[in-house]
């Protein structure tokens, strides 16, 4: 073989010199044909931090998690061209970076796994949050028990169906379930076009349609609030007091377990009279939220965040573990009493929700303070609201 008909091939980072949303840049294999004198950049899909890259030795540094997976991904693409090269080049045909470029496109479509692409990309992207990554793997444990084996060309409307089928009728999850795994595939798919692997655009499976449920959005009654309100805890259960301050905080301001985890001194504003306004960025809609407290439910959720401020700490509420308050939260739901509804912080929410809707009866409004990205979703507690009214009308006997 000609060597000097042979490409060279090196690895480029960042060659826009651009990061993205995330603070990462590409990485790319750059083709350049002597023969030719001309060049190819193809994209390995992969984006790391520049701090992770080593420029000299082209490889990524040992300080991202996942080096060594990652420098082996390269140089397997790397070995898998150079043998397309050298077969094209061994059988007397002409070598292009148009052959090249066709060749990596259909391989990458006919052959690469969507299974596989899903899993490193969970590896590999180091910027998702923990729950998200928990709800994307649950997402591939499904997909690969479904059929283990799926690759990019396989992903149509047919597969959708029988996914959709499958999950319904052999693992029996709820509707608005399936809906969530749906749109995580649908997800992966627009990644993999944004990485230049894929064309999302010509997937039938985008067609497939899978619409979400109204779910039972439990509340406390006024009734409940006020027996949480008035149980006497004694002083030296702690930690039960805390959790049912936190409960009511929610049912008196809509926030969710997280959010509340989240909020610090920095987020607490007090104006002239004192009344106190927080304003905190919400994590599931990635916006700010001011809410006046002194202004919602007479003053109970500033009474409740005064409280704990002036014990000092930058966290203003005690730092629970999820399961650890669900625990608590058990244990306070049968010493009030309340049967029949399980006390979680979503619970509290649509409480919040029900309230002011009912009080209020304005769905801007309570999209405004719930943080909610569309009216139809702060509607749902405006119908509710009133389908309530008209159950209290019905039961009326007008004797008149």
């Amino acid at each position: 073989m000609d060597t000097a008909k042979k490409a060279t091939y090196n690895i480029v980072y960042n060659r826009k010199n651009k990061l993205n949303s995330d603070g990462r840049a590409l990485i790319q294999i750059v083709v350049y044909l002597p023969s030719q004198k001309k060049r190819k950049f193809l994209s390995t899909g992969i984006y790391i931090a520049p701090g992770e890259w080593d420029e000299q030795n082209k490889k990524v540094k040992k300080n991202n998690p996942s080096y060594i997976e990652i420098n082996r991904i390269i140089k397997n693409t790397i070995n898998s061209i150079e043998e397309y090269e050298y077969k094209i080049i061994t059988e007397n045909k002409v070598f292009s970076l148009t052959k090249l470029e066709n060749y990596v496109f259909k391989k990458n479509i006919s052959t690469s796994s969507f299974i596989d692409f899903y899993e490193n990309e969970i590896k590999l992207n180091q910027s998702i949050e923990h729950k998200t990554r928990k709800e994307h793997r649950y997402t591939l444990s499904i997909l690969s028990e479904f059929r283990r084996n799926i690759t990019f060309n396989e992903i149509n409307y047919q597969l959708a169906q029988e996914f959709d089928n499958w999950m319904r009728s052999i693992k029996k999850l709820s509707q608005n379930t399936i809906h969530k795994h749906h749109e995580h595939v649908k997800r992966f798919l627009n990644l993999a076009t944004q990485k230049e692997i894929y064309d999302a655009s010509k997937s039938s499976y985008k067609k497939f349609i899978s619409r979400k449920v109204e779910s039972n959005r439990e509340n406390l009654t006024v009734e409940q609030i006020l027996a949480l309100e008035q149980l006497i805890i004694p002083e030296q259960l702690d930690e039960l007091r805390e959790a049912r301050d936190m409960f009511l905080f929610s049912c008196y301001a809509g926030l969710r377990y997280s959010d509340m985890q989240a909020l610090s001194k920095s987020n607490v504003r007090k104006d002239s009279a004192g009344n106190i306004c927080i304003r905190f960025q919400m994590q599931k809609v990635d916006r700010y939220i001011e809410l006046p407290l002194n202004s919602l439910f007479d003053g109970k959720p500033a009474k409740i965040l005064k409280y704990y401020m002036d014990f000092g700490k930058e966290k203003i509420f005690p730092q629970h573990s999820n399961q650890q308050i669900n625990r608590l939260l058990k244990i306070i739901a049968v010493s009030a009493n309340i049967r029949h509804t399980r006390l979680t912080f979503h619970v509290a929410r649509h409480t919040f929700g029900t309230l002011l809707a009912e009080k209020t009866q304005n769905p801007y409004l309570v999209m405004d303070l719930m943080g909610h990205n569309d009216i139809d979703t702060s509607m749902i507690y405006i119908h509710r609201s009133q389908e309530r009214i008209n159950q209290q009308l019905r039961n009326v006997k007008w004797d008149l």
